[in-house]
């Protein structure tokens, strides 16, 4: 039987926040994270490196508008999406360059152009999520930095000391007719420390009364948790959880979508998480609504609890009820939406509901090609569902071929020849063409891939 692909996951030093009126505490530091089978986490987009590739090979400009518009097939929409995206960055030039003006970004307190590099970073575009981590922690670096000096300005003596970076280096703005000269690019990678781009950020302090600050604590445990980083996604769940109450009260919007976060990231049993999703849904439909966001967001991660515990018409309840709010509330082709509409194509799969999840599937697909593009991890996953559903349900073996064939070599393209998403593919293809009986086939992807 195929590996299967949901949905619901398209879900160094520590940043440690403290209340200022409270007397300092010790830095917590990092621990190792083992393998975390329970969690449910993306598909990584490669490492930075692998993002600095693409930006190298976009950022020509004589190439950037062939390549994306033929990445989105004429959706300009799409198109101008991204573009928005890549000119705030102004990213131009060779690979080296590339990664001296993205360590650069890293290391400025430019906020604009971190939250487009951010933006950049995420799953509806590179969905890097190493590098991501890397962002969302400098982000909030720089609001702590912002925060301590407007404290500074008003206080003789502030209750927070920093330990702020020695020497910030911002990439310096073009001249409204000039592009940063190749010299100045260089002149900038002599002054910066390449310690301070993904591995050892100095620590750092966060007032935990300030909500923006504890919004930016939120998304970095989002981060790390997408990097399997999950001792550090559950220390800043916590962290800004304990921020919201004491700011917010108990039972706000956001302190319970970090609540539901912080039960997605533990490490208990799948029944034990999955009867504490049921509970935190319950309690999400009395203060929030039925159709909040977040209500709806923890609703179809247990629709999809219920379904990897076999209890399948429990799921499709579940998500049948989870995908029709979002339609109304979100829209038919928001994201959300469609990950509901993914899971519940896999439960009409373990149902025998092969028609169903099959036009669940293309449905999900045409969107994910219009709004992502035709190779972003998200769509390939799609299309390998749809390979898994012709193959282990359907028993249409060659149409199944070609899912899996444009799949593996979306994959090796966006992720690497080697990455945990390629591997999965590679295993599941190979099953496929032993069912098929494509000796030749087989024997070709066992010569690229021997084990």
């Amino acid at each position: 039987m195929a590996t299967e692909v949901r949905g619901a996951t398209r879900v160094s030093k520590v940043v440690p926040v403290i209340d200022p009126t409270s007397s300092p505490r010790n830095s917590l530091s990092p621990q190792k994270v083992d393998d975390f089978p329970e969690a449910e986490v993306a598909l990584e987009g490669g490492s930075w490196v692998t993002t600095i590739r693409k930006l190298s090979a976009l950022a020509n400009s004589e190439g950037f508008d062939e390549q994306f518009k033929t990445l989105f097939d004429d959706h300009e929409a799409s198109y101008l999406r991204w573009k928005e995206v890549f000119d705030k960055l102004f990213l131009f030039g060779e690979e080296d360059l590339i990664a001296v003006v993205t360590r650069g970004i890293l290391s400025s307190v430019d906020l604009s152009r971190l939250r487009a590099l951010e933006e950049l970073c995420s799953p509806t575009f590179f969905n890097d999520s190493g590098l991501l981590v890397a962002v969302r922690r400098r982000i909030l670096e720089v609001l702590q930095q912002s925060r301590l000096r407007q404290q500074l300005a008003s206080q003789p003596t502030p209750a927070v000391v920093l330990q702020i970076p020695q020497e910030i280096v911002p990439i310096p703005e073009p001249d409204d007719d000039t592009e940063i000269s190749k010299k100045q690019q260089l002149d900038i990678a002599k002054k910066m420390e390449p310690a301070m781009f993904l591995e050892d950020s100095p620590p750092v302090q966060v007032t935990a009364v300030d909500e923006e600050i504890l919004d930016a604590c939120a998304a970095l445990g989002v981060a790390c948790s997408k990097d399997r980083q999950f001792e550090q996604a559950r220390l800043y769940y916590k962290l800004a959880l304990d921020g919201y109450e004491a700011k917010l009260g108990k039972n706000s919007a956001k302190g319970l979508k970090v609540e539901y976060s912080l039960v997605c990231c533990s490490c208990e049993s799948k029944h034990v998480m999955t009867e504490k999703l049921e509970m935190l849904v319950q309690k999400m439909e009395e203060v929030l609504g039925k159709e909040h966001m977040v209500t709806l967001d923890a609703l179809n991660s247990y629709g999809a609890r219920l379904d990897n515990l076999g209890k399948y018409e429990l799921a499709r309840h579940a998500l049948e009820k989870c995908m029709a709010s979002q339609e109304r509330v979100l829209g038919p082709h928001h994201t959300k939406t469609l990950m509901t509409v993914c899971n519940l194509g896999l439960v009409y799969k373990h149902l025998q509901m092969y028609e169903n999840a099959l036009e669940l599937y293309e449905r999900d697909l045409a969107d994910c090609e219009r709004l992502l593009g035709k190779d972003h991890p998200s769509t390939l996953m799609t299309v390998e569902n749809i390979g898994n559903l012709k193959m282990d349900g359907m028993k249409e073996f060659k149409e199944a071929e070609l899912y899996y064939e444009r799949a593996l070599r979306g994959y090796k393209s966006q992720l690497g020849k080697y990455h945990e998403g390629t591997m999965k593919c590679v295993k599941n293809f190979k099953s496929c063409l032993k069912a098929s009986n494509n000796a030749e086939r087989l024997d070709k992807l066992k010569d690229e891939y021997p084990s």
